[in-house]
């Protein structure tokens, strides 16, 4: 855990989310408060930050950082405690063999994939020579375009 904002010798900040809470900032000042060597402990549970001013000649810098470390680590609750429920690997959706997402996302994605496929056929129909069939795919890529432009319509049209 890494809480140590700024050190130097004989002032240390610790600064983390969890000290927020006035509750766990309060024990933890009354815990450096009984160090001999700590001399002024400031909270403010506004920001979730401590100052400790400490001798420096009787507690040297890394000591003071460690142990202010590990009096924090022990005020906050395991990761095992804060942690989310895991995220099945596969939905109930994939497991079936489709596409997860929403209808939009799907249809999007469909409307993509159908304006790739209709421009690459009408230019190979274009340079073949073939009006009719050109025309046609030219109508089929306009159609998934459309489909795109109605998807993100409130994107276009703030």
């Amino acid at each position: 855990m890494h809480c140590i904002a700024s050190s130097i010798p004989g002032r240390l900040r610790l600064r983390h989310p969890l000290l927020r809470d006035p509750a766990r900032l309060a024990r933890l000042v009354e815990d450096f408060r009984q160090w001999p060597q700590v001399g002024e402990v400031s909270a403010n549970a506004r920001t979730g930050s401590l100052l400790v001013r400490y001798d420096a000649a009787a507690l040297p810098a890394e000591e003071c950082a460690q142990r202010c470390a590990a009096a924090v680590a022990g005020l906050l609750p395991t990761p095992l405690q804060d942690a989310a429920p895991p995220i099945p690997a596969t939905t109930p959706a994939t497991r079936a063999g489709r596409r997860a997402g929403t209808s939009r996302v799907r249809a999007n994605r469909l409307a993509k994939a159908g304006m790739l496929a209709g421009l690459a056929a009408s230019m190979v129909l274009a340079a073949m020579g073939a009006k009719r069939l050109h025309i046609w795919t030219g109508v089929f890529f306009l159609h998934a375009l459309g489909v795109h432009l109605w998807v993100h319509r409130r994107n276009l049209l703030r």
